[in-house]
């Protein structure tokens, strides 16, 4: 499987993940087969993101405009490129074209 990850791809969640708000404790929770991981505030913002629309490019510097002062979009894009080995994201099929009708 192909694992490359460049600012023009487009992530979503994995069907088997999902993400999950933990009031209790005031986090995100990913949830997979394999477990749980807690969720710090950058990621579970860039995973909120990986929502099939958005490019990799675009969720990085969204995310350092919102955190100055921070290595943010590095950060981003170094969480992507390890959820993406962890198979947590996958990359997202465009919608399908639709035949122009004559």
């Amino acid at each position: 499987m192909d694992k490359r990850l460049d600012d023009g791809s487009i992530m979503r969640l994995a069907p088997t993940c999902r993400l999950q708000w933990e009031p209790e404790r005031q986090i995100y929770l990913l949830l997979y087969p394999a477990g749980l991981v807690p969720l710090s505030a950058l990621a579970s913002e860039v995973l909120r993101r990986c929502d099939g629309h958005r490019r990799v490019g675009e969720i990085a510097t969204e995310l350092a405009h919102q955190c100055p002062g921070r290595h943010a979009e590095a950060d981003v894009r170094d969480f992507l490129r390890s959820a993406r080995e962890e198979g947590w994201i996958v990359p997202a099929h465009g919608p399908k074209r639709r035949r122009d009708r004559l």
